[in-house]
C-alpha cells in the first residue's frame, strides 16, 4: 500500500464524522457561515494548503504540486442545505428544523 493511501486510509474515519457533523448543522444558501468556518479551518491544518475565503460563504483550497506545469484538478462541492425538514431518523440528523441536506 502506498504512502497516500494509507493516509487517506488514516483519515477515512474523520472525513465521515466531518461529513456527519456538517448533516447535524446545515445552513442554506449564502449563509453557510459556520460550515465555512469550519472548512476553513480544518482545511488549513493540512499542509501545504492555502486555504481563502471567496465570496464571503466561499472557501477555496490550493493544493501546490512538486512540478511546475504539471496538470491541475479542481474540485467542486455545494455546502448549501435545503429547506426541508428531515425525516430519516439517523444518527446524524439535522439539528436544525426545517433544513437539512
Amino acid at each position: 500500500m502506498s504512502q497516500l493511501a494509507r493516509e487517506i486510509e488514516a483519515m477515512a474515519g474523520t472525513l465521515v464524522e466531518w461529513r456527519r457533523d456538517f448533516h447535524r448543522h446545515p445552513e442554506l444558501a449564502f449563509a453557510e457561515r459556520e460550515t465555512a468556518k469550519r472548512l476553513e479551518a480544518e482545511l488549513a491544518r493540512l499542509k501545504p494548503v492555502e486555504v481563502r475565503r471567496v465570496a464571503g460563504t466561499g472557501v477555496l483550497a490550493r493544493i501546490k504540486g512538486k512540478r511546475r506545469g504539471a496538470p491541475a484538478v479542481a474540485l467542486r462541492a455545494d455546502i448549501d442545505a435545503l429547506p426541508i425538514q428531515e425525516q430519516t431518523g439517523l444518527p446524524f440528523t439535522s439539528e436544525v428544523p426545517g433544513v437539512m441536506h
